[in-house]
C-alpha cells in the first residue's frame, strides 16, 4: 500500500473522516479484498489521531461491509470481498425489529423472481444448469427429512438466480432467501409443500433449460403465489 494513500485529518467528526477516505480508497481500487491495513497504532501516525478514534473509524467500515476485522496473532483489519451480506443483516434487523415480516418478503419475491427466472432462461449456459440439476436430484433424495429439503429449496432460488448474472437481482434475492433460510416458523411447513415446490422447481428448471423465458417466469409467479397462500393458512391455523 502507498505511503501518500491518505492524509492526515483535521478537525470536525474524526472518525467519520478517516472512514471517508478509507472507504475512497476501497471504491477507487487502490485497496482490493483481501488486502491487509495497516495497524490502529501505525494508522493512527498516518491520520494524526488517536489510535481509539482509528479503531472507531475501522468497526464503522467493518458494519457497512467494507472491511473484515481479525483478532489474535494474524490479527488486523482487512479489505472485505464486496457482497450482499450488509444487506441481509439490514433485512434481518428490520424482521427482528418487527418492521417487515415473512410475508411482505414472500410479497416483494413476487415482484422479483419471476422476472430472475425470465431473464435466466435467456442467459442460460449448460455448465450453469447443472447446479440446479443437481439441487433437485438431491431434494428428491430428502423428501422424508423436512428442514434439509426446505433449506435445498431455498438453495435452488439462489442458484437461479446466479444464472442471470445481475450483482442487484443476486444481491436483492439473495439477502431475501437467507432472511427465509433461519427463520424457523417459515422452515415448518409441512411436507406436501417440500413436494410441491420441488414440482415448481422442476417446471422451471425445464422451462429454463428450453430457453423459454415466458414459460419461466409465469411458473415462477404461480409457484411463489402457491407459497404465499400456503404460508397465509399456516398464519391462520397457528392463530386458532
Amino acid at each position: 500500500m502507498s505511503p501518500t494513500l491518505f492524509e492526515p485529518v483535521r478537525g470536525g467528526r474524526l472518525p467519520a473522516a478517516i472512514a471517508e477516505q478509507i472507504r475512497k480508497a476501497i471504491f477507487a481500487g487502490r485497496l482490493v479484498p483481501g488486502e491487509r491495513l495497516p495497524s490502529e497504532r501505525d494508522f493512527a501516525k498516518i491520520f494524526g489521531a488517536s489510535a481509539v478514534v482509528v479503531r472507531e473509524a475501522l468497526h464503522t467500515l467493518e458494519a457497512a461491509g467494507l472491511l473484515e476485522i481479525r483478532y489474535g496473532t494474524t490479527g488486523g483489519a482487512f479489505v472485505a470481498e464486496l457482497t450482499h451480506r450488509p444487506l441481509t443483516e439490514s433485512l434481518s434487523t428490520l424482521l427482528r425489529a418487527g418492521k417487515t415480516t415473512i410475508a411482505q418478503i414472500t410479497e416483494a419475491r413476487l415482484v422479483i423472481e419471476p422476472e430472475v427466472a425470465g431473464l435466466a432462461a435467456i442467459r442460460r449456459r449448460t455448465k450453469r444448469l447443472a447446479p440446479l440439476e443437481r439441487n433437485l436430484e438431491e431434494t428428491a433424495t430428502l423428501l422424508d427429512r423436512i428442514r434439509e429439503a426446505r433449506l435445498l429449496n431455498l438453495e435452488y432460488h439462489k442458484l437461479l438466480v446466479e444464472i442471470t448474472g445481475n450483482p442487484f437481482f443476486i444481491a436483492c434475492l439473495c439477502s431475501l432467501i437467507e432472511n427465509l433460510e433461519g427463520n424457523t416458523v417459515y422452515m415448518d411447513l409441512d411436507m406436501g409443500a417440500v413436494t410441491d415446490t420441488l414440482e415448481y422447481h422442476e417446471r422451471i428448471f425445464q422451462a429454463v433449460k428450453r430457453g423459454d423465458a415466458a414459460e419461466a417466469a409465469g411458473q415462477m409467479r404461480r409457484h411463489i403465489l402457491h407459497i404465499h397462500r400456503r404460508m397465509a393458512r399456516a398464519g391462520r391455523a397457528r392463530a386458532l
